[in-house]
Formats: C-alpha cells, sequence, structure tokens
C-alpha cells in the first residue's frame, strides 16, 4: 500500500502527495502490531494501521512531496482456494452426439475472510480502518447440454 497525503501540499496540481512517515525505520512497512492499530471512527471497522506514525496534513510543509515509498506498507493478505467438480455423461448410448454436463464451482471455499486493504488517504477521517471485506464463499451449479 502507498500512504498517500490526500492533499497537494507540493503545489503541483497532481494531487498524488505522499505522506510523511514520522516514526524510527523499525516501525516503517509491513503491519502495525495490534495494540497500536488505530483509524476506525465506527462498529464496522477494522483498524489496520498505527496512525501516529504519519504527520498530520495540518503539520505538513507546503512544498514538500513527503517520504512515504510506493508500496512501502502491507494492506492485509489475501487466501482464498476456489475449485470446480465436472461430470460428463452420455444419457443416450445410441446417440453419442447428444451429451450432458454437470458443473459445480465453488469460490472461496473455505469461506475465510479476506479484508480490503484499508484507507490508505491521510486527509480523510477513515484513514488506516479496514471498511469491506470480499465475496463470502459463492457456489454455483450448472447443467451444460451438447449436441
Amino acid at each position: 500500500m502507498t500512504i498517500l497525503l490526500g492533499t497537494d501540499k507540493s503545489e503541483t496540481n497532481l494531487g498524488g502527495d505522499r505522506a510523511t512517515f514520522i516514526g524510527n525505520l523499525g516501525q516503517y512497512g509491513g503491519v502495525a502490531p495490534v495494540n497500536s492499530r488505530a483509524g476506525c471512527g465506527s462498529a464496522t471497522c477494522v483498524p489496520w494501521l498505527n496512525t501516529s506514525l504519519f504527520l498530520p496534513v495540518a503539520q505538513t510543509v507546503v512544498g514538500t512531496f513527503g517520504n512515504v515509498g510506493k508500496g512501502a506498507f502491507r494492506g492485509p493478505g489475501k487466501f482464498n482456494v476456489d475449485t470446480g467438480v465436472i461430470k460428463n455423461f452420455v444419457p443416450f448410448s445410441k446417440h453419442e452426439d447428444l451429451r450432458m454436463q454437470l458443473r459445480g464451482e465453488f469460490f472461496n471455499v473455505l469461506n475465510h475472510s479476506q479484508f480490503n486493504d484499508p484507507d490508505v488517504t491521510r486527509n480523510d477521517g477513515n484513514f488506516g480502518g479496514i471498511y469491506g471485506a470480499a465475496d463470502p464463499r459463492i457456489i454455483q451449479l450448472a447443467v451444460k447440454i451438447f449436441f
């Protein structure tokens, strides 16, 4: 994840300024310890970043770009297992040109929670919190007829 400032402090009119990291080097990148995470203002949020490690927008010096590198921090990992089962049938032995296929497709078979990346914009009230997740387990069945 790339932590953005969310405002144009560099005065380049590009709007992609990065945040300024003010923690020590041991805290740079990676994942924040659970007891230091913040960034949630509601019950429907999971805190992910230690928001105190980034200089507030009001204290950021005009004409600077920030020092956070692109992709320097990690979001929650993805763990997904998809699978499919297919069975072919020939229902009439005299008509081999007529075939039937039964399919079952399973997405996120283990129904593991897969959280989205947190909000990475510093001037946003949601900064550092995760507000969504990927789809739960999905199962779809199909019958295909070939003739």
